[in-house]
């Protein structure tokens, strides 16, 4: 479902406790800011941590949104959302950043499910019906560990594999942008195709004949 989204760029509880140890409290949540388009690195600052346990639902009412669990720390996301609003198109920016009269994203890293929870390369992205607002998570499992993000291959593998189950389908010949900040843009271009979908009515656009 990924793999269309490179063309953007030529222009998807382990809270196992004793039974008489007190209840751990939840991170606290905050109010989400939208993505801070000012530079590289303030866009980079403006991504938020978002809970694993947090399920996307256009239809749901205004509160069920996706609440910050404080700001992205981890050195190679920071790295690679700023490389990634660096190679970005001109148009790509201006939808994500809200100067086209929609408003901007709220851009979140979500957090991989504890184990034995696997880990995916799924990401999301949706406009809430009753608000307009528009939301983007990528997943957390597309940065393994403190490295940079997966180079764009290698995430494309990960996407067949996890889409039929079968490991080894994948093949690629090679490309001359293949960085983990292609990987972080395809991704948010992928998931920002789903929102513009939505506000540009093309569900119910009929196709030329």
């Amino acid at each position: 479902m990924i793999r269309s989204a490179l063309l953007l760029g030529a222009g998807i509880l382990v809270a196992t406790a004793l039974a008489c140890a007190p209840a751990v409290a939840p991170p606290a949540a905050f109010a989400a800011g939208t993505v801070n388009c000012t530079s590289p690195a303030n866009f980079a600052a403006s991504a938020q941590r978002l809970v694993a346990t947090f399920v996307p639902n256009p239809l749901g009412p205004p509160g069920n949104v996706p609440t910050s669990s404080g700001p992205i720390t981890n050195p190679g996301i920071l790295s690679d959302l700023a490389a990634a609003f660096s190679l970005a198109p001109t148009g790509f920016l201006n939808e994500l950043c809200g100067s086209t009269g929609n408003p901007p994203v709220s851009l979140f890293i979500q957090d991989c499910p504890p184990a034995p929870g696997v880990c995916t390369v799924g990401s999301w992205g949706y406009r809430q019906r009753a608000t307009g607002a528009r939301f983007i998570a990528l997943s957390a499992g597309l940065w393994p560990g403190t490295a940079r993000a997966l180079p764009y291959p290698a995430f494309e593998t990960a996407v067949i594999d996890n889409l039929v189950g079968v490991t080894g389908l994948a093949s690629y010949v090679s490309a001359s942008n293949d960085s983990p900040e292609m990987t972080v843009l395809a991704v948010m271009a992928h998931e920002l195709g789903h929102i513009l979908f939505w506000n540009k009515g093309l569900i119910n656009r009929p196709c030329p004949s």
